[in-house]
């Protein structure tokens, strides 16, 4: 049964940068002395205080009012009104108004383009801002789109290990992972803690930002003890910045957590997982993003130990905290119902697990579209329940869903990919089809074959090609009237 981290592990990897990077400049303009400019100043200075007291929707208010009298006072083009409409947009997106805060990022970047805008950084959070938008709504295409044209903006001002530059790459390798593209988000995200690394005096917050998202990749790409290291190197960094009982070394921590339990050291990971969660208690918001990951963690390991009453328990405590932390229509709540399914297969209630599994195919589909990775994985989990029970019609049809989303999304080289037509061949062979299951079967085991080839020769693709080449020889066999 296939198991998805939680989408909010990757942003619990990098909340620091990403607060860092939505958050609005609280720092107030010159004082104006009459007129539209102290009027500005008033207003900026309530969104300040409307912001700091998370009434998102008043502090939106404020900035928009600012904006309006410094646009008076010196200009469409003047840069406190710029700050200001960006804060606008900021407290729009926190409070949760995704259409009106991308209308407000996408404005403000065409303004700044069409103008050739002196202000590089102005641009980049504009930008930086209007992908998180389109992410956050599905539109992956157009959030790539976006990121990389930042990118493309700024490396013709900065230079390449300049604070900008490396925000603009961070911003890129936030949406690679939101598309769930991680091999490539692996090698992007090498290039970027290289550059990071390559500064005078690096940034604490980026570099740490940099490690615990490699070595999330790390661990999603299988290279558990690259991720180990890197999660390592990210608490020595974080404790050195921030202090050994700091809430964000818990970051590093769960990332340390689950490089060791997939080497085979569930204790240590409780152990681990049990002082983040001390940590946590300290910062609600990183409590808010990370608890999940460390639940999941927790009961991962519990039911490899064979303790299948606490591990069900962790399970079910992570999803009731993503409903009431994140909403029903939420990518959390996808994570944390599709984690409990899979716990429960691994117990043997298959039946339990595929009514999840169908209800969580429905809530994603709603609000991802059909398209999504995340959507394609859904129909996986759906088929391989199907499959287990005998239902080879919905198993077959399910994982040909998965698989044409897969192809859309990655195309022919990716672990999803391969892994999709694996499991459509093995339906296939289940169901009597062994000349289609060979057709599909081939392409699948030597796409893993060339995953090893490049290094990625972690157990579970070794796994992966022995299963596949099993599927080829079985269905070989039986297509030439043979018994396997």
């Amino acid at each position: 049964m296939k198991r998805t981290s939680p989408w909010f592990s990757a942003l619990a990897a990098c909340v620091v940068a990403l607060l860092a990077s939505a958050s609005v400049m609280a720092q107030t303009p010159p004082k104006g002395e009459t007129g539209s400019l102290e009027l500005g100043d008033r207003a900026a200075e309530l969104g300040i205080a409307a912001y700091d007291a998370e009434d998102f929707d008043a502090a939106a208010r404020h900035y928009a009012d600012a904006a309006q009298f410094y646009q008076r006072a010196s200009g469409d083009l003047d840069h406190w009104r710029i700050i200001m409409l960006i804060n606008a947009a900021i407290s729009l997106e926190q409070g949760g108004r995704l259409e009106q805060a991308g209308q407000f990022y996408s404005g403000i970047s065409r303004l700044l383009i069409e103008n050739n805008y002196a202000e590089p950084d102005e641009l980049r959070r504009a930008l930086a801002g209007w992908s998180r938008i389109l992410v956050a709504q599905g539109r992956m295409t157009e959030a790539l789109s976006v990121s990389d044209a930042t990118l493309e903006w700024v490396e013709r001002g900065f230079p390449p290990s300049s604070e900008t530059v490396i925000h603009a790459m961070s911003n890129r390798l936030s949406v690679l992972y939101a598309l769930r593209r991680i091999d490539e988000a692996e090698q992007y995200g090498d290039t970027l803690l290289a550059r990071v690394r390559s500064a005078d005096d690096p940034d604490p917050l980026l570099l740490t930002w940099a490690l615990n998202t490699l070595a999330d990749a790390k661990f999603q790409t299988g290279n558990f003890a690259d991720a180990e290291a890197l999660a390592l190197e990210s608490i020595s960094v974080t404790e050195a910045h921030y202090g050994v009982d700091s809430p964000q070394t818990a970051i590093p921590l769960l990332h340390l957590a689950g490089a060791v339990m997939r080497q085979g050291e569930c204790e240590n990971t409780l152990q681990l997982a049990e002082r983040a969660g001390r940590l946590l208690e300290r910062d609600a918001e990183l409590q808010r993003l990370s608890t999940n990951h460390r639940l999941d963690l927790i009961a991962e390991c519990q039911l490899d130990l064979g303790r299948f009453e606490q591990a069900e328990r962790a399970s079910r405590s992570g999803l009731a905290f993503a409903v009431d932390n994140f909403g029903e229509d939420s990518q959390a709540v996808v994570a944390a119902r599709n984690n409990l399914a899979a716990i429960l297969f691994r117990m043997g209630r298959v039946a339990d697990s595929l009514a999840i599994h169908r209800e969580n195919l429905e809530a994603a589909r709603a609000f991802l579209g059909e398209t999504h990775a995340d959507v394609g994985l859904a129909h996986e989990n759906v088929a391989e329940a199907a499959l287990y029970l005998g239902d080879y019609e919905t198993a077959i049809g399910q994982f040909r869903q998965a698989l044409d989303i897969y192809l859309t999304e990655y195309g022919e080289s990716y672990a999803e990919t391969a892994r999709a037509r694996g499991n459509l061949a093995w339906a296939l062979l289940e169901d009597g089809q062994p000349d289609a299951a060979l057709a599909l079967v081939r392409p699948a085991s030597q796409a893993v074959a060339d995953r090893i080839a490049q290094g990625r020769d972690d157990l579970d693709a070794r796994h992966r090609r022995t299963i596949l080449e099993t599927h080829i020889a079985t269905a070989f066999a039986l297509s030439e009237g043979e018994q396997p």
